[in-house]
């Protein structure tokens, strides 16, 4: 494109930026003026969120919480998993990326509960997205993965070139150009196909970088300049920017120095019309890097290094770890030039470490070049050298010549698909045109045989009808049979539904039982003032139990899953209480491991007179821990069931024995782990049975996890311990749907 064409676009954006900026908004509050309390006002204040995610972040919260007060009063799931996912995005714009994932996790969740796949994927690419931001390129890489499974079976396309990019841009700071490649030129074939152009400008633009990094200047320019067409095309003001800035550094390193600054004033410009952050202050700091390296050519050092730290200033406010790093390594080779080799030594450590951090490999391999000619200049040989071979190792690694091989390959096999792809579209062409002139002979033979068809089927009709009619007359003889045998089991029916009524009066008779010797709610809360009982058998009596006891200043507090569920498990629940009661017995100043070894004793000593006969295998997981207010302090030992400490919403497992308490004589007693931590007002203390995380349910009929419920219990850490019970038996049921409970379920939570 001629340099004049681009003036005469940046001079229709301009117009464009006059328009009044707030005229969406206004429409928003207008219509929410008039709404209704229902699931449409939910997206009305969902929209409005977003709209001030960049200009009033105190204003997207408050319209985020009344969509979730009224989400909560309409009992609307969708309304929640919208709301977090809007919220999530107003953390991700200031960059607080902690909380952008946790909201992102409860949007996830509520999606989940109602199969949303759509809300899935765009949570999962979002939190992709963060994870990349924040340098964490494992975790990035999983969200990728689980966006492009879903995808993949909704037959999302959006969704699937978004995911490959994903993989695409991950490879390429690993270093891994032949991956890297193949899911670009893969996902680029799927955006041409699609007509996604939006999604091809993205592409193409990182994978210029691979044939850079690979010095193919021909790839690396076909690809910057469709990918600026592109964006003309689009009016895309903000990846302009990108374009421009990287044809600019490709004119600049091919000696088109003139070209290149034009480049640069137009993205200047630009930036100037839209602002940092609507420009995007990603590609704010990539302008003034840009024109830093043009000083730093030029040997203009002090502009070079001031224009660097403006960069660098930008990139630690989008908190990219890369982008940092890659300033440090800029404002390094700055005082390298000037021979200032200590503050250039610090410069490069500092890169060293963010890319060592976030594994990218390339910044790693040129941070140990040129700290390998730092140290070496300061006298310290010996660093110098291991600095040059890590560098050599890592060149090796990245610029193999297998994988420039398996490069040109892959670019043979997109070039030959494209032409492949125009012959296939003429063949076609011929074939349409061959069905045509058959079309009018295929139609006469059609109706010949439309003509045969009905006759057969009269036919067969007259004969269905002959038969039918004798299998008429014999159903009637069998049918008096049958009315004899009816009254018969009628008669067992009427003898078995009265012995279930018996064995069921037995069985409710026993839960008033198991219900009376376990501690009331209103005692639990008495001496825990703030906390929650979530208890749900499985069948008519449980397994599950809880049990409480105040000890001195001490409040001990017990979770209990016995063998089994039904009658099974409550017989055993009953020795379990017994066993604890008898454990405090004579026992001054008890501690959380002594109780349970004391229990576990009782428990081997009650099975002992069977050890000659069978071995017993039953037995229960326990959780116990004591709280002390007064000094503040907790301790804990579990059998099976560990404790989950959340504070200020981080959560943290608190280790059980992997061990059963059970009647196995044939086992060696060991003594439990005693565990004692500090604690601080407004923790939220957990312990549960495996009931709720092995539940069956969602949309793929999966477990919902130990994982999913710890970080559900993150997200809910400061709701009252009302609010906290109705929002996990609601979740719960929501997730099982019209599945079987497969396990008794109990659940205490307590805020210090």
């Amino acid at each position: 494109m001629k340099p004049h064409s681009r003036f005469t676009i940046f001079v229709a954006l301009v117009c464009l930026l006059h328009l009044p900026l707030f005229s969406q908004i206004d429409s928003l509050l207008n219509a929410l003026d008039h709404a209704k309390p229902d699931t449409a006002k939910i997206t009305l204040l969902n929209r409005l969120t977003y709209e001030y995610r960049s200009t009033d972040t105190a204003k997207a919260f408050m319209y985020a919480r009344e969509a979730l007060a009224l989400s909560r009063e309409l009992k609307s799931t969708k309304g929640f998993g919208n709301t977090y996912y809007r919220m999530g995005g107003v953390y991700k714009f200031k960059r607080d990326f902690d909380n952008a994932i946790s909201n992102y996790n409860q949007a996830l969740l509520n999606f989940k509960i109602i199969n949303d796949a759509g809300g899935e994927m765009k949570t999962y690419g979002q939190m992709a997205d963060v994870y990349k931001q924040k340098g964490e390129y494992d975790h990035a890489f999983d969200h990728y993965a689980k966006l492009n499974e879903i995808a993949t079976k909704q037959k999302d396309t959006s969704y699937m070139i978004d995911a490959l990019g994903g993989f695409a841009n991950i490879y390429r700071y690993k270093g891994d150009y032949v991956n890297s490649l193949s899911n670009y030129l893969t996902a680029v074939q799927m955006a041409e196909s699609s007509g996604d152009l939006d999604q091809e400008s993205g592409l193409l633009t990182n994978m210029a970088l691979v044939y850079d990094y690979q010095d193919d200047t021909a790839g690396e320019l076909k690809a910057y300049q469709r990918a600026y067409d592109i964006n003309v095309q689009l009016h895309d003001s903000s990846d302009m920017i990108l374009g421009n800035n990287n044809l600019a550094i490709f004119y600049y390193e091919h000696g088109q120095k003139a070209r290149a600054a034009k480049c640069y004033n137009f993205s200047l410009q630009l930036i100037a019309k839209l602002g940092d952050e609507r420009a995007g202050l990603k590609y704010v700091a990539q302008t003034y890097e840009n024109i830093a390296m043009m000083a730093y050519d030029s040997a203009n050092y002090k502009k070079a290094e001031s224009l660097y730290n403006k960069a660098l200033d930008y990139w630690l406010k989008t908190k990219q770890k890369k982008g940092i790093s890659m300033a440090y390594g800029e404002l390094a080779s700055v005082e390298i030039a000037q021979e200032n080799w200590n503050a250039a030594k610090d410069l490069l450590l500092k890169e060293l470490d963010l890319c060592m951090e976030i594994g990218y490999n390339q910044g790693e391999m040129e941070a140990n070049q040129n700290l390998a000619n730092v140290m070496y200049q300061l006298g310290d040989y010996k660093k110098a050298y291991d600095y040059q071979a890590r560098y050599i190792q890592l060149n090796q690694s990245i610029t193999s010549d297998t994988k420039s091989a398996q490069l040109a390959e892959m670019q043979t096999k997109y070039e030959s698909k494209q032409k492949e792809k125009e012959l296939k579209e003429r063949d076609e062409q011929i074939a349409r045109n061959n069905e045509d002139a058959a079309l009018k002979s295929k139609i006469l033979y059609s109706l010949a045989g439309v003509a045969i068809l009905f006759l057969a089927l009269v036919i067969f009709g007259w004969r269905q009808f002959v038969q039918k009619k004798r299998a008429f007359e014999k159903l009637q003889g069998k049918n008096e049979e049958m009315q004899e045998m009816n009254s018969q089991i009628s008669e067992q029916k009427a003898i078995i539904d009265g012995k279930n009524k018996d064995i069921t009066d037995s069985i409710q008779y026993a839960k008033r039982i198991q219900q009376a010797i376990l501690p009331h709610e209103q005692d639990v809360n008495t001496l825990l003032k703030e906390s929650f009982i979530f208890y749900k058998p499985k069948d008519i009596i449980s397994g599950d139990i809880y049990w409480v006891h105040e000890h001195g200043d001490q409040v001990f507090l017990a979770v209990i899953d016995c063998t089994g569920h039904g009658v099974p498990g409550a017989l055993m629940s009953i020795i379990a209480q017994n066993a604890l009661r008898a454990a405090f017995t004579g026992n001054e100043t008890p501690t959380t491991a002594a109780v349970l070894s004391a229990v576990s004793k009782t428990i081997r000593e009650t099975f002992s007179s069977h050890a000659q006969n069978e071995q017993i295998n039953d037995g229960m997981d326990v959780g116990l821990y004591s709280i002390d207010r007064k000094k503040m302090m907790v301790g804990f030992s579990g059998a099976n069931i560990p404790l989950i400490l959340v504070r200020k919403k981080n959560v943290t497992e608190i280790k059980a024995d992997k061990r059963l308490i059970e009647g196995n004589l044939s086992r060696a007693e060991v003594p439990f782990t005693q565990h004692n931590f500090p604690i601080e007002k407004g923790d939220m203390l957990y312990l549960y049975s495996d009931g709720y995380s092995d539940q069956f349910g969602g949309a793929f009929e999966k477990r919902f996890t130990n994982k999913e419920l710890k970080l559900f219990l993150s997200s809910i850490q400061n709701w009252s311990m009302p609010e906290q019970k109705e929002a996990l038996e609601k979740t719960f049921l929501q997730w099982k749907g019209d599945l079987e409970q497969i396990d008794d379920i109990l659940m205490i939570g307590v805020r210090v």
